[in-house]
């Protein structure tokens, strides 16, 4: 959703999730508009400008491989001045900043072909976010959009994940971010609430729009789906016909009272609650899931 309302910005771009374009273009796999990505005008156009540097989006590899080692996901967690020499003598971290480098060749060949100066990267993923800042810490800037965990965790179990691992993943994936969000300026970071937002979407697009550096336009209101070529994400992206904003919490009638009870006396419900979620209202803001734009 927040992929979509930046997108709408005319001096942003929004191409969703990044580290899925590998994947996407070398499949069957369809953006926004509805056409394969290697059948698609405006990924075409991104391909013809790589192609200049002899690059190619049929190759450029741009999901970071999981690890199989604890020590080097560690690693993302250091300081700068000791994870930029580690970039380059440890093997999965120097593949895994080359892939960041693929990355961002491919955010420059967006920018000039859309003449924009702001993408948005929704990969939410935690080390991407922190290879972007090594690499060009000046130009990246993070987004953490929090919601309530028991949204969070009632999402992901409709699409077959039980709700208690849900929330086991969704501890681990919030704990990641409070750590990398303690590692980026605050001139480069900023939290915005999903519920603020589906709430006030005018006054949270407008600080927003501040923080990239873009006057607000009140096109960034609304699910405009036309013309966007978001590759993964929600099924959302393809209904065109909703347009409007709509707070989601089902969460508070499809969750068994177990459930409830369970995920407040858990881990996650403590961190819920240190992000100011209380047992029966609807929160305020701090801290979750990251997207990435980039000036």
């Amino acid at each position: 959703m927040l992929d979509l309302l930046l997108g709408n910005h005319s001096k942003v771009v929004s191409i969703g999730e990044l580290r899925r374009l590998h994947d996407h273009y070398n499949g069957n796999y369809a953006c926004t508009c509805d056409i394969l990505l290697r059948g698609c005008d405006f990924w075409s156009g991104v391909e013809k400008k790589l192609n200049i540097e002899n690059l190619s989006l049929l190759q450029l590899q741009t999901l970071i491989p999981r690890s199989n080692s604890v020590w080097v996901d560690l690693a993302y967690l250091l300081p700068d001045f000791l994870l930029r020499p580690l970039t380059r003598h440890v093997g999965q971290l120097s593949r895994d900043i080359q892939i960041a480098k693929n990355n961002l060749r491919i955010v420059d060949a967006l920018c000039e072909e859309n003449r924009v100066r702001y993408l948005v990267d929704s990969s939410k993923v935690y080390k991407f976010s922190r290879l972007y800042h090594l690499l060009r810490p000046q130009s990246s800037k993070t987004v953490f959009l929090l919601r309530d965990g028991r949204g969070v965790c009632h999402s992901r179990s409709k699409r077959g994940l039980s709700f208690k691992s849900s929330s086991r993943k969704w501890v681990t994936s919030r704990i990641k971010f409070f750590l990398l969000s303690a590692l980026i300026p605050r001139k480069n970071k900023l939290t915005v609430s999903y519920e603020a937002l589906c709430q006030s979407p005018e006054r949270e697009m407008t600080t927003l729009c501040e923080f990239i550096g873009v006057p607000f336009e009140p096109g960034c209101t609304e699910l405009i789906k036309q013309g966007k070529h978001n590759i993964c994400g929600s099924p959302m992206r393809f209904r065109t016909e909703e347009t409007q904003i709509e707070l989601d919490e089902s969460w508070r009638t499809e969750l068994s009272d177990r459930e409830k009870q369970e995920f407040r006396r858990s881990g996650a419900g403590i961190i819920n609650r240190m992000l100011g979620y209380r047992s029966s209202l609807s929160s305020q803001v701090l801290n979750c899931e990251s997207k990435t734009p980039r000036q």
